[in-house]
This record gives C-alpha cells, sequence and structure tokens, in this order.
C-alpha cells in the first residue's frame, strides 16, 4: 500500500507559525508607528509652545530694560526742573543724550496736560496735544508707569519725522492659503512703547515716553531663534522661525519665501486669523507658513487697552519631526526584522524536532509492514513517545527515561536562549528631554550677563540652578534602574529643607497650602547627596500638595533617633489620604492614584531608591480623609542601615 501525504504536518505547522508572526508583526508595526509619532508630535508641540513663550519673553525684557531707562530719568531732580520750568532746551540735552543710548525711535517729553514740549528726533515740531495716546493718557491720569505693545498710524508718525514713517511702510504679498487682504501697503506701525510719569514734590509735572518701531525689524526673531534653534536648517531651510504680525501681516519675521528671502508683508493664514485674532485664542499645532507646513504656536498680542492688534508666531519645520519619524521607524523596523527573522529560524528548528518523531515511526510503520521488525528511535515524554514505547515493547525503558531526562535539560537550556534573546532584541526610543531645559538655561544666561548687578540677578540665579538641577534629577531619574553612584558630601538636613521649601513657597501650586517646620535645630552634619535628598522632598512636598487641592496644612518635621544613631524626616499632610489597599502598592513604579495625565507614578519610586542607596528606610502610614506621614529616617553612620528595614508598602 503506497500513500502519498500531499502536504507535510511540518509545512502546516511552519505555516501556521508565520501567519501568526504575520498577523503579530504588523499589528506590532503599526502600533509602533502609531506611538512613535504622537510621541514625537507632542514632544514638537511642547518644544514649540516653550519657544513661543520664550519669545513673548523677549519682548517683555525689552519693554523692561526701556522702562527702566526713562525711570531713571525721570527720578533726576534736575530733570523735574526742567520739565516744570518748561525749559525746551534743557529737556532736549538730556534726552538726546539718552536717545544715543537706548535706540528710541521715539522719545517725547510732555508737561501735565498731554501736551509735547520736545520732540528727540522731531525737534522742529511741539506743542500739540498728544493726551489721546492711550499710553500718554494713562500715565498721567494713574500716574503710573506703562508699557506695552501699541499701534500708531501714519498721521501720527509723521509727526515725529518723515523718516520713522517711510520705516514703517511694509507692502502686502499675497501667498497661498493666506487670508485676502483689501490693502496693497500697510502704513500704519507697531511698537513697543513705555510711558512714565515725571514729578516733582510729589505732584506730576509732565511724562516721558519712549517707543521702538517693530516694522521691517528682524532683530528680535532672530535672537530669538538663535538662542533656540542656531544655525540648524532642513533642505536649506532655516528649521526655527519667528514672526510679529500688525493685525494679519508679517511686519517683523525670520520666515523666508522659496526665493530665501524674507517673507515681510505676507499674510498669515484663513485658519490662524479666525482662531487667534478673532478667536483670542492660542493655536497650537500643524500650521502652513508661506510655502511650508510647521509645527506652530501663535498668540494674540494685545495693546494697553486689551485690544487685539497682532500675533506673535513660533514654528519649527514638519520635515524636520517627519525625518525623526521615518529614521525612527526605520529602526523599529530593522529591530522587528531580525526579531522576525530570529523567531523564524527558532520556529524552523523547534516544528523539525516536533515533526522528526513522527517521521521516524512513519518509517518504522513501513518496515513493518514489509515484514521487517525494526525497533522505533524516538525518545520523547509525550504521546509519540507513550506509542513508541508500546512499539518497542518497552525494551530500553531505562535508556528512554535517561535520554528524556537529558532532552528536558536541552529544552531548558533553549528556553533560556530564547528568553535572553528577546531581552537583547527589546529597546525603546529615548527622547533628549535636557533640550527644552537648554532653552531655559541659555536664555537665563543671557538675562543674567544683561541684568548682572540689577536686583533681578538673585531671582536669575535662582533660576539658573535649579533649571540645572532639573537636568540633574533627569538624569537620576532615567538612571535609576541601574543604581546610579551617589555624589555624597557633608551637609545638614535642616538646611537643604530649607533651601526646597524657600523654592516651593513661591510656587503657585502651594499658595492654598500652608507649610509648618517643625526642624530639631540638634540635627548634626551627615553625608548625603544633596541635589538627590532635595528631589525627596520635593516629592515628598508636591505628592502631600496633590493630596489636598483645596488647601491644608503640610508639616515638615527632623528629629534625632532616642539612641542618637539616626535622623528622622517626617512629611504629615492633612489630605485626602490612601486606601489601605494601595498602600502596599505607592513604591511600585508607574503607579498612581491621580488622575490621568497628572501624575507619571514615579516620584515615589524614585523616592524609594534614593533613600535605599542612603542605606535609609522608609514607612508610610495614612487613613482615609486624615492624611498621610512619610517617614525617612537615614543613619548617620553607614554600617547602621540594617536595623529598620521593613517591607517597602509598610
Amino acid at each position: 500500500m503506497n500513500l502519498r501525504i500531499r502536504t507535510s504536518l511540518q509545512t502546516k505547522l511552519t505555516l501556521s507559525l508565520l501567519t501568526v508572526m504575520a498577523i503579530t508583526g504588523i499589528g506590532a508595526l503599526l502600533v509602533g508607528k502609531a506611538v512613535i509619532a504622537k510621541y514625537i508630535i507632542d514632544q514638537a508641540h511642547e518644544n514649540v509652545a516653550r519657544t513661543l513663550e520664550m519669545f513673548s519673553d523677549t519682548y517683555a525684557n525689552r519693554l523692561h530694560v526701556k522702562h527702566r531707562l526713562l525711570s531713571t530719568i525721570a527720578a533726576y531732580p534736575e530733570f523735574q526742573r526742567r520739565v516744570e520750568a518748561r525749559d525746551a532746551e534743557g529737556i532736549r540735552s538730556v534726552i538726546v543724550a539718552l536717545l544715543e543710548e537706548s535706540n528710541f525711535d521715539i522719545l517725547n517729553v510732555t508737561d501735565a496736560e498731554g501736551r509735547v514740549l520736545v520732540r528727540a528726533k522731531n525737534p522742529g515740531f511741539s506743542g500739540d496735544r498728544v493726551d489721546g495716546d492711550a499710553y500718554v493718557r494713562a500715565v498721567l491720569s494713574r500716574g503710573e508707569p506703562v508699557l506695552g505693545f501699541d499701534v500708531m498710524d501714519r498721521e501720527a508718525l509723521l509727526l515725529e519725522g518723515g523718516e520713522l514713517a517711510e520705516r514703517a511702510v511694509v507692502p502686502v504679498i499675497p501667498t497661498d492659503r493666506s487670508r485676502v487682504s483689501s490693502k496693497s501697503v500697510e502704513t500704519r506701525g507697531m511698537f513697543l512703547k513705555v510711558a512714565v510719569p515725571i514729578r516733582r514734590g510729589g505732584r506730576p509735572v509732565g511724562a516721558v515716553y519712549g517707543a521702538l518701531l517693530l516694522n521691517n525689524d528682524a532683530s528680535i526673531p532672530d535672537r530669538a531663534k538663535g538662542l533656540v534653534f542656531g544655525d540648524e536648517k532642513v533642505d536649506g531651510k532655516e528649521i526655527g522661525t519667528a514672526t510679529l504680525f500688525l493685525d494679519d501681516l508679517r511686519i517683523s519675521t525670520n520666515v523666508t519665501d522659496k526665493d530665501g528671502r524674507r517673507a515681510t508683508g505676507t499674510l498669515v493664514s484663513r485658519d490662524v486669523y479666525r482662531k487667534v485674532y478673532e478667536g483670542g485664542q492660542i493655536w497650537r499645532g500643524k500650521a502652513f507658513v508661506v510655502d511650508r507646513w510647521y509645527i506652530a504656536a501663535y498668540r494674540p498680542v494685545h495693546d494697553l487697552e486689551g485690544k487685539t492688534i497682532g500675533i506673535i508666531y513660533t514654528g519649527i519645520l514638519e520635515n524636520k519631526y517627519d525625518r525623526i519619524q521615518r529614521g525612527a521607524m526605520l529602526y523599529f523596523l530593522a529591530v522587528l526584522s531580525f526579531s522576525g527573522f530570529v523567531t523564524i529560524l527558532l520556529a524552523s528548528y523547534l516544528v523539525h524536532r516536533f515533526i522528526s518523531p513522527i517521521r521516524s515511526l512513519v518509517e518504522a510503520a513501513k518496515l513493518i509492514a514489509s515484514g521487517s521488525y525494526a525497533k522505533v528511535g524516538v525518545r520523547t515524554d509525550d504521546e509519540m513517545g507513550y506509542l513508541a514505547r508500546a512499539f518497542n515493547n518497552m525494551v530500553d525503558g531505562l535508556v528512554q527515561r535517561d535520554r528524556r531526562l537529558m532532552e528536558q535539560m536541552e529544552k531548558q537550556i533553549h528556553q533560556s536562549e530564547k528568553l535572553a534573546s528577546l531581552g537583547r532584541l527589546s529597546s525603546g526610543i529615548a527622547h533628549e528631554i535636557n533640550n527644552p531645559l537648554t532653552g531655559v538655561l541659555t536664555y537665563s544666561g543671557v538675562l543674567l550677563e544683561e541684568l548682572e548687578g540689577t536686583e533681578y540677578e538673585g531671582d536669575l540665579r535662582v533660576i539658573q540652578n535649579e533649571t540645572l538641577r532639573c537636568r540633574s534629577i533627569v538624569r537620576e531619574i532615567l538612571d535609576f534602574a541601574r543604581e546610579t553612584r551617589l555624589e555624597k558630601v557633608s551637609a545638614n538636613l535642616n538646611q537643604i529643607i530649607g533651601e526646597v521649601l524657600g523654592i516651593l513657597e513661591k510656587h503657585v501650586a502651594f499658595h492654598n497650602v500652608k507649610m509648618v517646620r517643625s526642624l530639631d535645630p540638634r540635627l548634626p552634619d551627615t553625608w548625603v547627596d544633596v541635589n538627590q535628598i532635595k528631589s525627596v522632598i520635593n516629592n515628598l512636598a508636591v505628592n502631600a500638595a496633590d493630596a489636598m487641592p483645596d488647601g491644608g496644612t503640610i508639616t515638615f518635621r527632623t528629629r534625632l533617633s532616642a539612641d542618637g544613631r539616626f535622623m528622622h524626616f517626617e512629611v504629615t499632610d492633612t489630605g485626602s489620604g490612601i486606601r489601605e489597599e494601595d498602600l502596599a502598592k505607592v513604591f511600585d513604579p508607574f503607579f498612581t492614584t491621580k488622575e490621568t495625565g497628572k501624575g507619571t507614578g514615579l516620584g515615589l519610586s524614585v523616592t524609594y531608591g534614593i533613600v535605599k542607596r542612603h542605606h535609609g528606610s522608609i514607612r508610610i502610614s495614612s487613613k482615609v480623609g486624615q492624611g498621610t506621614t512619610v517617614d525617612i529616617r537615614l543613619p548617620l553612620h553607614p554600617e547602621e542601615d540594617k536595623e529598620w528595614e521593613t517591607p517597602r508598602q509598610s
């Protein structure tokens, strides 16, 4: 009897495994693509939003610098006397010198009724009333300095000089997808304006106001771009751009057209205009800018009276993130392909091993059918093994048991090798989170250089130091699983707590929280990693504040143990407390009881790791509705670190 097998069992099993693997691989590829795209785009939106904040702060900083200049002049007694006496020549000698130092495009002095006494740029024209100007009117009525954005029409510009009026002119250039403008040329000017009252003997005698023309001046956008993006380009285009709009018209920009010229005079897109200018909302997302797509952020610009007069924009070329996404997908595809290739090899090997006993049994059956009595060489412990042993009359049972043990060991080795191979193939895509912090650090450094010696120097140094600490904390969180080496110094725990709380007290999240300090002055210095201990204090304080959304009290307490060998640090809040069933999981990575998007679940895991690396212990006690106490115990000497060891859920 001649039997033919049309499709072998090995082929069927191999095709089945390949089908399952293909479906799994395609699903993983689709999910991976979606996750990578979302992660990269989310990071792009965060980056461009931070850049927009920095760009806006650049204008604010320029205003504050000019405000200090004018305030200094307004406080000068001799200048006050000249204004009160309407001494035009004496006033002019002061503001002309100020004009050379400050680079104001407009610098005027008025009397208390709003009548111009001196124009620095147009000295031949004075005596007219400018109390219709919102800034002059506000400074004279309030008696306080005012500063911000303002728009002046051509008639007002001509009073300040024909040259200034001509510099403000911007021809309108239509582009694809932009709004349709009824104008062919814009003659108004947008300014940064500062007005300061002049007082003598406690009564107002006039005002001094100055303004910087922003039309056709890209110095501020270029400075912001240089600080954040440098000279990085994609396809010959600057990756980062910034723009100031007057209404819907680009008047100050480093966006370029297809010929590489600045796109001054082009118009904002229709969709952005409706949402930002007309709706007063912030735009964050994809936008068509002149001739390319950008990941962009827009926000409205308001004048002194709150009226929308323009738009501020920053954007990053979408091509940059497309390239990053393509690179990440290629890397992911390569890993998936290699994993698939190894899986195919393993599947083929395992199928072959599974089919071999069946083939041996078939061959033995053929020999028996032909009259030859042969024993089957199959030695497994499954149904095939039982059938083989029955076929061979159990004559070599002992040998078969020995061989089964050897095969079982081989299977365990192969399984271990498979798991190890899969572990080596696992990888993730890590984002360089220090990049956004670098922008903050660079900008604070620039401000520190400009404002060194002023009242803001201390605050800026705090910003710079805390930014560096943030970067260190990020690195420590990423290295948490690797048990990074501590950088210990001799420090006092009370002092560390005081420094952290000094910063937290100014944070908006703690404005409705009362923070009580009960610190033992006898606490000696000990060897700790200061930055990591600060992270512990910050994590516990933030968790406590989050547990009290309607306000409450956080008590920070330090003390020595009764035997003087340990120091205790306790944080007690009056918040919502932790459920008993959750206490066992609070130190697990990524476990959180907060709402989605309001916590990563890493805070207490990082805290636990830091305390353990300091040879310390941590306990949490809590009652729902009454509050939570976290008690950390640190040894004064490293060898005394084992007596208080408790489970993580204690």
